[in-house]
């Protein structure tokens, strides 16, 4: 799970972020909610964990996203240099790893602790 770097801050970008959770190896995805299309390595806000035994995304709020749930929030859609400032260098190289769409975007959530909620 790739993550923003602390302190967790206020704001962020207007556009609409969301999609079905997936899971594929060491990847985490959000993907089309129809089911076929793109999918895009995610940078989730600072706080954001993963519950190993239900394999679920915890978000800052608590609330618990399954896999194949859907999510929707703020953020953008970004290129992979965004990622180092975001979440840093290490955190680059796994989104590089599992960066398999199209577009060679990625889904930068808002860094705030309410940006993104289960749809």
């Amino acid at each position: 799970m790739v993550r923003h770097q602390e302190p967790i801050g206020d704001g962020g970008e207007d556009a609409e972020v969301g999609g079905t959770l997936i899971l594929e190896g060491d990847c985490l995805y959000l993907g089309p909610v129809a089911g076929s299309g793109d999918r895009y390595p995610v940078v989730w806000p600072a706080g954001t964990g993963w519950g190993a035994g239900t394999t679920s995304v915890v978000l800052p709020s608590g609330e618990r996203v399954g896999l194949g749930e859907a999510v929707v929030g703020g953020g953008g859609a970004h290129f992979l240099s965004s990622v180092t400032s975001a979440a840093g260098d290490e955190a680059a190289q796994l989104v590089e790893s599992c960066l398999d769409n199209t577009t060679g975007e990625i889904t930068l959530v808002n860094n705030s602790p309410d940006a993104i909620r289960k749809r």
